[in-house]
Parts: C-alpha cells; structure tokens; sequence
C-alpha cells in the first residue's frame, strides 16, 4: 500500500474553503459587537446628560440667577469636562456646555412665571471628527420679587 502525501494545493483549497466559512461567521460577531459598545456609549451619555442637568439645576438653586440674566442673550456656561468610562474600553473625554433660554413667561396675580429651556451639549471628539449629542430639559420658574 502506497502513501499518498498531501499536495500544496489541497491544503491552500482546505485553508482557504475554512476562511470562506469562518469570515462571514465572525463579521456578525464583530459588528455585533461595536452595534453593542455604540448601545453602552448612548446609554452613558443619557447618564451623564441627566447627571450634569442635576448639577445646572442644583446651582440654578444656589445662585439664583436674576430674571434679567434668564432673558439675557448671553446664556452659554461651560462645565468641567467629564470621562466616558466603560469597562473594556478606552475612555473617552466629553467637553460640556449648556444654555438656557427663558421660552414664555405669564403674570399670574403678582406672580411672573416662566418656562426655561435648558439645552445641553456633550460634545466627543474622535481625532479630527466632532460628535455633538445635545440633551433638551425644561423647567418651570417663579420670579422672585426683589
């Protein structure tokens, strides 16, 4: 009985009939898998979005803005910059600022009321690429009288 070795071109047709069949099978995997990180990244950014409002609202309380500041058209005010922070992945830097715009305001009796729009951006930045999720909150004031 006479062995017959293995030739070079059944073996590259076995390697490459195996890579036919395993591409398509890890490509799902992987783009399954950034569909996923990308789920987790929107996820966080809700949760820092809802975070940050907390801390503009928190000092909208301690500082007591002036109506006149509320109308003014200067409304930009920056926050200190914050971390994406996922677990098994690089962290990313997130700049955020946040206006606010005061919408409609009605006197009720002696009381002025108003509502206050408060648009938050967080903004990525992905080499030279910007990536700008903007958040919109609203509340309704009382105008305190002086």
């Amino acid at each position: 009985m006479v062995k017959r070795f293995f030739i070079l071109f059944e073996i590259l047709l076995a390697i490459t009939l195996v890579a036919l069949i395993a591409i398509p099978l890890t490509f799902s995997s992987v783009r399954f898998l950034m569909h996923q990180q990308e789920q987790l990244e929107l996820m966080e950014c809700e949760r820092i979005a809802d975070l940050s409002f907390v801390d503009i609202k928190e000092n909208l309380y301690r500082q007591s803005p002036s109506w006149k500041e509320l109308t003014s058209s200067e409304n930009r005010r920056d926050l200190p910059p914050t971390f994406l922070k996922l677990k098994g992945f690089k962290e990313k830097r997130v700049d955020r600022y946040f206006e606010y715009i005061l919408q409609d305001h009605d006197t009720i009796g002696n009381e002025t009321f108003g509502h206050l729009e408060i648009i938050l951006h967080l903004i990525f930045r992905h080499g030279k690429s910007v990536d700008d999720r903007i958040y919109d909150y609203h509340l309704l004031i009382r105008k305190i009288q002086e």
